[in-house]
C-alpha cells in the first residue's frame, strides 16, 4: 500500500515545519532574555551616588560600587522628605 502525495504538498508540508521551528527558537530566545532581565533586577544593584548597575551575589546589606566605591543599600533607594 502505497500513499500518493504530491511534490508541492510535501514541499509545503516541510516549509511549514521549517518555519515553525524558526519561530519556536525566536520565541525560546525571547523567552531566555526576559528570564535574564529579571535575575539581573532580581540580583542588581543601582549605585546612588554613579547610576552604574551591578550585580550583587552575596546577601550583604550594604555593598561598595564597583565603578565610584559608593556605598548602596539592598533594598533600593530611600525616599528623601
Amino acid at each position: 500500500m502505497m500513499l500518493a502525495v504530491s511534490v508541492s504538498s510535501l514541499l509545503l508540508s516541510f516549509g511549514g515545519l521549517v518555519l515553525l521551528a524558526v519561530a519556536g527558537e525566536h520565541l525560546y530566545g525571547v523567552w531566555v532574555r526576559r528570564k535574564e532581565r529579571q535575575m539581573k533586577v532580581r540580583k542588581g544593584r543601582t549605585c546612588h551616588l554613579c547610576g552604574t548597575t551591578y550585580e550583587e551575589h552575596s546577601e550583604v546589606r550594604l555593598s561598595a560600587c564597583p565603578h565610584c566605591g559608593g556605598l548602596n543599600s539592598q533594598g533600593g533607594h530611600r525616599r528623601l522628605v
